[in-house]
């Protein structure tokens, strides 16, 4: 269900990769000619990566890139760099990243899994951390399709909210959802 609740982002491309007990699934609309290109899920030296992103500076980055030895072109889709950008400096990537971003990848390597959006949230993030289950996605309603997540809202949640913004919609309150940065 919630790979089919965001479909329609996905006109382009659709994909499921799945790994032992890690599944990542994208939805593809390429908006520009390097878009064309890209292929996702992303996999490179152990590292698996689904991404919603348009990255600026990609000539600073590209660069920056290179002298870590990395072999990037600026021609390349935005997935591909920040694959190698996370395999140049880690969670140290998000320094070198400018623009709108949310991915999310698997490092099989380490065993981890790492997920992070741009600074201004431009391109979200929710997650719900059930036990045993950590389910992300940049669409909240697709998140809330999972069938483990509770669809009761928390009370506290909602009166510090209402207290700070009375305008907010009332899906971001679910008990196991959380729209933060990811690090």
């Amino acid at each position: 269900p919630m790979f089919q609740r965001i479909g329609y982002r996905g006109r382009d491309a659709q994909a499921l990769w799945v790994e032992d007990t890690v599944a990542l699934g994208v939805t593809l609309q390429h908006v520009t000619r390097r878009d064309r290109g890209d292929v996702q899920p992303r996999t490179q030296d152990g590292v698996t990566l689904i991404a919603d992103s348009l990255l600026v500076a990609r000539p600073e980055l590209v660069d920056a890139l290179q002298r870590a030895g990395r072999d990037v072109r600026t021609t390349m889709p935005d997935s591909e760099l920040i694959v190698h950008a996370y395999l140049a400096w880690d969670e140290g990537c998000l320094e070198h990243l400018t623009g709108e971003f949310a991915f999310i990848l698997w490092d099989a390597r380490k065993g981890r899994f790492f997920a992070a959006h741009d600074p201004m949230a431009v391109r979200e993030l929710y997650y719900a951390a059930l036990p045993g289950t950590l389910v992300v996605s940049n669409e909240l309603v697709a998140v809330m399709k999972h069938p483990s997540v509770s669809k009761a809202l928390d009370p506290v949640i909602v009166g510090m909210h209402h207290a700070i913004n009375p305008l907010c919609d009332e899906a971001v309150f679910r008990r196991e959802l959380q729209a933060q940065k990811a690090i």
